[in-house]
């Protein structure tokens, strides 16, 4: 692809003249779309590029629809991808984006990958050594050497750089791996769009009769893209338990995400609550699921952050999430819900049994939605463009 030029660039013989405004180079995969870091990179290079304070230029392999509508301000460019072989695919993409960034005279690189040189990272992915020993729990394979590998230049090259991992989690995995760290390091939580997931009657009302879902019925909501490490069939276990518990009886569980439910659709129907489970799939915009409910649940393995927690507090919910995300933040000593350490089925239906009441979960939802008004993306916006300001005041 030919390189994108700002039409603010000039040229008198071969020396250029810079510009006012700083030119930022944005290095990811994806930029937009479903996934917690596709849609952290979106939201703030947007902002950033809306405030006219930086020529934003983004790096990526492939760009969400919605990009198309609100990023007029950014200029795009597109970094190849190998089919085949697999595991040389993240060498291939940061090798080019590199060369492809360098010849663009960029005064600055912000990451939101690992990646061997950049100003700037936002750090939403664990080490990778971490995720292959605790969660895939595998030898190590061809890709996983090459991701270990990229890694260990990130935070080798990074003594001058600013680190922002997601999470106060998120920093501690890395300082378990990579102590000491060099560079600074800061954690900026993503924002959320309160106005966007605040509680709709009239979608509640539409959706629970959608389903058949009584209006006095407690309902539950489990929205994630891979159900088997984000603990959904922890979660059919526990419902499937809590009739035995005062005012459960009437539960139900509503299951929004792409992934296989053929598994889990067994489970229920084996536990005798297959009436009681609803899979939705996967949808365009989660924020209606979010009013239908009565509360949320996330029970990940492992989880960097989770921004759906932070969606579902803005929609009024009260939240039961582990001890291994990073959303932990959020939820712990706040009043909101319950952060879960080792959960079992037991005691994930007493917490489901707390939240059969209607007035515990009136005090803890007008609690979760006071805590995320305070978790605004423009907060998020001006922490990256401090870092930005400061990298660029020391050149």
């Amino acid at each position: 692809m030919p390189w994108s030029r700002s039409p603010e660039d000039m040229f008198v013989g071969s020396v250029r003249l810079r510009r006012m405004r700083p030119r930022i180079a944005v290095l990811t995969e994806r930029f937009g779309g479903l996934g917690g870091g596709e849609r952290f990179s979106h939201e703030v290079t947007r902002r950033l590029a809306a405030s006219g304070r930086y020529e934003m230029h983004v790096f990526c392999w492939r760009r969400g629809a919605e990009t198309h509508a609100d990023c007029t301000s950014v200029t795009f460019h597109h970094v190849p991808r190998l089919k085949f072989p697999r595991f040389m695919r993240p060498l291939l993409f940061n090798w080019v984006a590199q060369r492809r960034m360098r010849r663009g005279r960029f005064d600055l690189i912000h990451s939101h990958q690992p990646t061997w040189r950049a100003d700037v990272f936002s750090t939403h992915s664990a080490p990778h050594v971490h995720w292959m020993e605790r969660i895939l729990q595998r030898r190590p394979q061809p890709i996983d050497r090459v991701m270990m590998r990229i890694d260990q230049r990130m935070i080798a090259g990074g003594t001058d750089s600013i680190f922002m991992p997601v999470s106060s989690f998120l920093h501690d995995r890395y300082r378990e791996r990579f102590s000491p760290l060099l560079g600074e390091w800061r954690v900026v939580p993503p924002g959320v769009d309160c106005a966007h997931f605040a509680h709709d009657p009239s979608a509640r009302a539409q959706l629970r009769a959608q389903l058949s879902i009584p209006v006095n019925a407690c309902a539950l909501l489990f929205v994630g893209m891979n159900f088997k490490t984000k603990g959904l069939r922890l979660l059919i276990d526990a419902l499937a338990l809590a009739p035995k518990h005062d005012g459960c009886e009437r539960m139900r569980l509503i299951v929004v995400g792409r992934g296989d439910a053929a598994p889990f659709r067994a489970q229920a129907q084996q536990l005798g609550i297959g009436d009681c489970v609803h899979f939705v799939g996967a949808v365009p915009d989660t924020a209606p699921w979010y009013s239908a409910a009565d509360a949320f649940a996330l029970l990940s393995d492992f989880e960097t952050f989770g921004m759906v927690v932070a969606e579902a507090m803005a929609a009024g919910l009260p939240v039961l999430v582990t001890d291994q995300m990073g959303a932990r933040d959020l939820v712990a000593g706040s009043g909101v819900g319950a952060v879960m350490a080792s959960p079992t089925a037991a005691s994930v239906a007493h917490q489901l049994a707390l939240l059969a009441d209607p007035a515990t979960r009136a005090s803890m939802g007008a609690a979760a939605r006071a805590r995320a008004e305070s978790l605004t993306w423009e907060r998020t916006t001006a922490a990256i463009a401090q870092a930005y300001d400061e990298v660029l005041a020391r050149r």
